[in-house]
């Protein structure tokens, strides 16, 4: 479930929110489920976020840095991404169809089987999760 002051941030504008971003920069914002759709988030820096589940459908997504995002079973479809930044965003099981997303963008994250692209497009698979702490001795 997303943090409601994260979302309350960023519907504030994106100006206020890359301020806020730039004050903040390893802050991970968690915007997990929350409806995005049909906002204008063009060049809000999202690096890092926490997006799954998130709605941005038909949202206004140009030259939005999404660099690191995690956007499991986000809803992209029918979003304008002309000269978005997803670099290493991890796409597994989200929905990009009918969105302005090229080979280019897909080439710089990852997904999975589930990730729903747009027709001629795909996707590199995202690397298995690091196992969490250090092998136990015996």
């Amino acid at each position: 479930m997303a943090d409601q002051e994260d979302v309350a941030r960023l519907l504030k504008g994106v100006k206020a929110w890359n301020e806020w971003r730039d004050a903040h920069p390893r802050v991970q914002p968690d915007l997990s489920e929350a409806d995005l759709s049909d906002a204008n988030l063009s060049g809000a820096h999202l690096g890092l976020a926490e997006l799954n589940g998130a709605d941005l459908s038909f949202a206004e997504l140009n030259c939005l840095k999404l660099d690191s995002g995690r956007l499991k079973c986000a809803k992209l479809s029918s979003a304008t991404l002309n000269g978005a930044d997803l670099s290493f965003a991890q796409l597994n099981g989200a929905d990009l169809t009918g969105s302005t997303i090229t080979q280019a963008q897909l080439d710089t994250a990852c997904g999975d089987e589930k990730t729903i692209l747009p027709p001629r497009l795909t996707i590199k698979p995202c690397p298995p999760p690091e196992p969490s702490g250090a092998p136990e001795e015996e």
